[in-house]
């Protein structure tokens, strides 16, 4: 599975264009990702600019304020790999919910009542400013990535009615494709992705809730106290290192697609 469908010009609405619902993310939203990119890189390429450029959209409008659920959104420091070239990671714990009532899970609530009331979420509007919802056979409008609802949805990650609604479970999602999809570099396997979580042996871990999340007067979620019996917290993390290389006659960088 491609980790996104990649666009270098517009498509016109209509019957088998091959369009998919999902969501369209334009250079405008992909930093380091220009128009032109789209038609003249490789494919290999283009995934890893793309990771680089989810990853860091993500990272730079939540890690100030991360959302509720969000146990941690963590960049590491820059480490050297060689002459002008090096790694860095951008990692994400997240918390669900479980409801053992109807075997469901999703992300925490938002608080209803006291001071928190309406806070902790996140849309998809305040990571991808330009983002929009696009329907099957609907229309593409110029060069960008198109992620597709039914791959984030195999991942925990629901559709959103639209782009200002809370995504959260859409984000984590978005990170669970990544994990089990981008290519990672080997000896004969040319990618800019040298390391990442193990879609394989991923386990989540479960833990105690905190009295904070159901507080009588002022919650941090929407979870009241007389349902938390019937309620389990489990956290999952994602991670994924990319290298890149910098050119310092150009005072550029560039995502360094490669063999280990």
């Amino acid at each position: 599975m491609a980790i996104c469908n990649f666009y270098d010009s517009a498509v016109t609405a209509g019957s088998e264009n091959g369009v998919s619902q999902g969501i369209f993310i334009p250079p405008s939203d992909l930093p380091g990702f220009n128009s032109s990119e789209f038609t003249d890189t490789s494919e290999i390429t283009k995934e890893g600019k793309a990771i680089y450029a989810l990853l860091n959209a993500v990272y730079k409008n939540t890690a100030t304020t991360p959302p509720l659920g969000f146990a941690s959104i963590a960049k590491s420091n820059p480490q050297g790999t060689g002459v002008n070239q090096s790694t860095e990671s951008i990692s994400l714990t997240f918390q669900w919910i479980q409801d053992l009532s109807n075997k469901t899970t999703y992300a925490p609530p938002l608080p209803t009542i006291g001071t928190n009331a309406g806070l902790g979420g996140c849309s998809l509007e305040q990571i991808f400013p330009d983002c929009l919802k696009i329907a099957n056979e609907g229309a593409i409008p110029g060069a960008g990535i198109l992620l597709l609802a039914s791959d984030i949805a195999l991942y925990g990650g629901s559709h959103p009615s639209t782009i200002s609604v809370d995504a959260r479970d859409w984000i984590a999602g978005l990170f669970g494709l990544l994990i089990a999809n981008a290519t990672l570099r080997t000896t004969s396997i040319a990618s800019a992705i040298t390391n990442k979580t193990n879609a394989l042996t991923t386990k989540v871990n479960g833990l105690q809730f905190p009295a904070s999340w159901y507080d009588a007067n002022s919650p941090l979620t929407g979870l009241l106290a007389g349902d938390i019996p019937h309620y389990r917290i489990i956290q999952d993390s994602f991670s994924i290192t990319y290298e890149y290389i910098n050119d310092p006659i150009a005072q550029t960088f560039e995502v360094r697609v490669a063999t280990a």
